[in-house]
């Protein structure tokens, strides 16, 4: 009952915001389907099959010409509100060069002449990526720009009587024009080698298995052996490919494990969830679609921005990333009695071996045979794209520094975040050490971090003259391979940023340091008595994440002055989800509620977390290539999106299984054989010796 009266009060706060926000703005359907089709797109398959060999089909931008009509008047007044509308009078066509020449010739020469439009006011520039590593690129838009552009105008001026200005992105034949190279084949041949490891490594340890039931003089079960670690060193290097012991590992229970740390795990898999969703209303806005009516209106209704300000839920998988550095480094040094430099080095070292190995081979993936995948009319705008650019920028990548370098070409662009966490590990773990080495000092350097970040924050949203909240106009995203766009601004200056994620990273390190001391300071086991405030606040933690994606509502209705008051509120929109977090995690911990408790801590979360980063890592290609191969401008709709985010989720976790047992968990095991038992163990073996001597002499002496 309590939960259903706070769900209401929610609802309330909600529509409150949304009437006292809302501009009202009178959105007119009846001269909405006047204007021109934003996209449209002639029969993919049927040019292919019909003209075969000879087939030709372009990808085409086109720029209505102003006029003194009164269409051209409402296109111009409705795409002036740039934060919720697609740009009208820039269009986007599927031609079929066969058919557009076959059109022409039927023309009167005179006709055909008045109907090409020559560029006006430089509105080529930037109107199309250039795809420069695509077979006759060049060639093709000396070759059809023209033809195409008069064919354009023809259906225009029949249609809206409009003229534009039209440029050919590229275009491609029925056959895969692109031939392999030496990157490609080194693929596959890295693909292939990396199969036959993983079979010869777990036939070996079956073997080794069967050896050991025959050995033994009572049956032993299967997995018994995969629980035992082998004592010699290059039996271990030999199995850390095996299929049976890697899927052991990513299924059985940790040894001592911490119970606190299922409900941890609930919350990064339940935030994949609307992750994936958003990256799915994000790919299905980057290609073409049919009911842009759907979209431009779907900015004015409170309910979408859930979904358009959801890209604020990765601030929950930073706070995580804060909380579990800061408990399990704490663990590791209470156990291991170290707090040296070479635990920051180690620490260092485990997060690029996490990170590297899997994202090397999904970057190779991407720059060479992705796109030969499938094909269709807009196939190449994204994986095209991406070979050009993974072969431009995969360095940036691999050294985890995209979030601040990549220029105007992106690879793999969700991979920020990996090189964002990678970076607030390491100051992370900095903090954290130069904290143990001078605990006098704990709160000082803990709570003047996160001031020191929130000073940060605000100096570049006032420097940078940025919105409070990430704005993602859908004109922006239906262009957002192009480069220089206000999205590419938005994306380094605001969303990729260290330094502007700084916040709620610091705040989960803060809330994971002080809750570890408590626990260890309660044996275990935190005594707590509830209040009925701090229930009705433990409730309200859980529904304030989604108040605040209602509150964007006001930044794209309204456009808000630039000054301190922004700045102030964007730097604690930056670092308000860390306390609404921390605040839901040590409830779940003290066992708050009654459902929420029991759903956040289920042993089947270890696996699901287990996968969570490779999930992350894959679904990001399975989205667009779902979304890509269409041949036809898409239907968006919420059926379709529900369904399209079900679809790449579980099929994420089946690709992502692959990665986990194939790459990240062996690179893991040979990591860990070469610390502990090249490294440590001699380093242990040393020190025993030594403490023996030392005995040894001082008995002599006595």
């Amino acid at each position: 009952m309590l939960i259903f009266k706070l769900i209401l009060l929610l609802y309330g706060i909600s529509s409150s915001v949304y009437c006292a926000f809302y501009s009202n703005y009178d959105f007119d359907t009846a001269n909405y389907f006047e204007m021109p089709k934003l996209n449209d797109f002639d029969d993919y398959d049927g040019c292919m099959d019909v003209f075969k060999d000879e087939a030709k089909y372009c990808y085409v931008k086109s720029v209505i010409k102003p006029d003194n009509s009164s269409l051209f008047a409402f296109i111009k007044k409705f795409s002036n509100r740039p934060k919720q509308h697609f740009r009208h009078d820039k269009l986007t066509r599927g031609i079929c060069v066969n058919l557009c020449e076959r059109l022409i010739k039927s023309l009167d020469k005179n006709e055909v002449k008045s109907l090409y439009q020559p560029e006006f006011n430089n509105v080529g520039k930037k109107l199309t990526f250039d795809f420069v590593n695509f077979p006759n690129f060049a060639e093709d838009r000396e070759a059809y720009n023209v033809i195409i552009n008069q064919c354009i105008n023809y259906k225009l001026m029949k249609s809206h009587n409009l003229s534009a200005y039209s440029s050919l992105e590229y275009c491609r034949k029925q056959e895969n024009q692109i031939v392999p190279d030496f990157l490609d084949y080194t693929f596959i041949v890295l693909f292939f080698l990396l199969l036959t490891i993983i079979a010869a490594s777990s036939i070996y340890d079956e073997q080794l298995r069967i050896a050991n039931i025959k050995s033994l003089p009572t049956q032993v079960k299967p997995e018994e052996h995969y629980k035992r670690p082998l004592a010699p060193i290059y039996q271990k290097f030999l199995v850390a490919f095996s299929i049976h012991r890697n899927w052991y590992i990513l299924s059985a229970p940790t040894r001592n494990e911490i119970r606190d740390l299922r409900a941890i795990s609930a919350v990064r898999i339940w935030t994949m969830i609307p992750i994936v969703f958003g990256h799915a209303v994000w790919f299905s806005i980057a290609v073409p679609l049919t009911n842009t009516y759907w979209v431009d209106k779907g900015y004015h209704v409170l309910r979408s921005m859930i979904i358009i300000n959801g890209g604020n839920l990765v601030q929950s998988f930073l706070f995580i990333g804060g909380f579990l550095n800061s408990f399990m480094l704490l663990d590791y040094v209470d156990k291991n009695q170290v707090k040296g430099i070479m635990v920051f080095i180690k620490t260092i070292i485990y997060r690029v071996v996490r990170f590297v190995p899997v994202l090397l081979f999904l970057v190779l993936l991407h720059a060479t045979w992705i796109h030969r995948f499938d094909d269709g009319p807009f196939w190449d705008k994204f994986t095209v794209y991406e070979r050009q650019s993974c072969r431009t920028n995969m360095w940036t990548n691999l050294l985890l520094i995209n979030n601040y370098v990549s220029g105007d070409m992106k690879c793999m662009i969700h991979t920020w975040y990996i090189a964002t966490d990678f970076q607030l590990g390491i100051i992370g773990t900095a903090l954290i050490l130069v904290i143990l080495n001078n605990p006098k000092r704990q709160n000082l350097l803990l709570f003047g971090s996160v001031v020191v970040s929130f000073i940060i924050s605000f100096a570049q949203f006032y420097f940078k003259k940025l919105e409070p909240i990430l704005i993602l106009p859908p004109e922006t995203l239906r262009n957002q391979l192009i480069g220089g766009t206000e999205y590419d601004r938005y994306f380094y200056d605001f969303h990729s940023p260290t330094h502007l994620n700084m916040g709620n990273y610091l705040i989960g390190l803060v809330i994971g340091y002080f809750y570890y001391q408590k626990k260890q300071a309660s044996e275990g086991k935190i005594r707590h008595r509830r209040s009925f405030v701090l229930t009705i606040l433990w409730h309200l933690s859980y529904m304030a994440t989604f108040l605040l994606c209602f509150v964007g509502i006001y930044f794209y209705e309204n456009d808000m002055e630039l000054g301190f008051f922004s700045a102030f509120l964007g730097a604690f929109f930056k670092h308000i989800y860390g306390p609404i977090l921390g605040f839901l995690l040590v409830g779940i911990f003290l066992r708050y509620g009654w459902v929420i408790p029991k759903l956040y801590n289920y042993g089947m979360y270890r696996v699901l977390a287990r996968l969570s980063f490779s999930v992350y890592m894959i679904h990001f290609s399975l989205s667009s290539l779902f979304i890509m191969k269409n041949r036809f401008p898409v239907e968006i709709n919420n059926s379709m999106l529900t369904c399209f985010t079900a679809a790449i989720y579980v099929i994420s976790h089946g690709a992502a299984l692959f990665l986990a047992l194939c790459i990240e968990l062996p690179a893991h095991v040979i990591y860990k054989t070469i610390v502990n038992e090249i490294i440590e163990k001699p380093k242990a073996n040393k020190d025993v010796l030594f403490s023996k001597a030392e005995i040894k002499n001082s008995t002599t002496k006595l």
